[in-house]
């Protein structure tokens, strides 16, 4: 399939992947509940992506810039379901 490249979406690594992308692909492999493993989570979009759709997200990141980022974004991203 086709995806438009997104020119607007703050770039915090190299290869960021968009996140409605990352729904999709995850939406076609996995279901609900399930749990998604990013080896190299990057920017954590793939994070966001499986908590979005109600996928448990586990990501790994050696590089301590990187994950510090992500982890920052996925915390304000998803702390609005911690206590709901």
């Amino acid at each position: 399939f086709d995806w438009p490249l997104d020119n607007f979406t703050p770039k915090v690594h190299p290869t960021q992947k968009p996140v409605p992308l990352l729904e999709r692909l995850i939406e076609i492999f996995t279901d609900k509940d399930d749990v998604v493993i990013d080896p190299c989570a990057g920017s954590g979009s793939t994070l966001l992506a499986a908590a979005n759709l109600d996928r448990r997200a586990y990501g790994f990141e050696i590089k301590k810039d990187f994950y510090k980022d992500a982890k920052e974004k996925v915390l304000k991203s998803v702390q609005r379901y911690l206590f709901t």
